[in-house]
């Protein structure tokens, strides 16, 4: 994994390291928790996974072991994805911006995707920010 998550004030940051950022041709992505709209801790393994996207836009797919980089979604919108484990894949719904998913792989799934839910849960309505990508 080349990626991590972290709390910088009031926004979610994940920053791409490695060959990784090469994949999805981001260094850092910022997040309003507020702009998301659904935390997902279950993308159905790498046929769930494949079944989401419709076109590689930037990075490298190795069917059943990698699948990093830039997709067009097939209900539509763009996402990053850094898959390399898909069992401990979280899929992050996004509103705004330029995203419509964001589909990481993390060794505490768990704790990611509670931390996400529970910083979800202290936003207000219309709570979310435009933001700059």
């Amino acid at each position: 994994m080349g990626h991590t998550v972290k709390v910088e004030g009031n926004r979610l940051v994940i920053e791409f390291t490695g060959l990784e950022q090469l994949a999805v041709l981001e260094r850092k992505l910022e997040v309003n928790p507020c702009d998301i709209d659904d935390v997902i801790d279950d993308i159905g393994g790498w046929e769930g996974l494949t079944g989401l996207l419709r076109l590689k836009v930037a990075g490298v797919g190795l069917p059943g072991r990698i699948v990093e980089g830039r997709y067009l979604l097939n209900h539509g919108g763009e996402a990053i994805v850094a898959v390399r484990d898909p069992s401990r894949a979280v899929r992050i719904r996004l509103r705004g911006g330029p995203y419509k998913e964001v589909i990481l792989d993390f060794e505490d799934k768990r704790s990611v995707t509670s931390l996400l839910k529970e910083m979800v849960s202290s936003c207000t309505p219309d709570a979310g920010t435009p933001r700059r990508w």
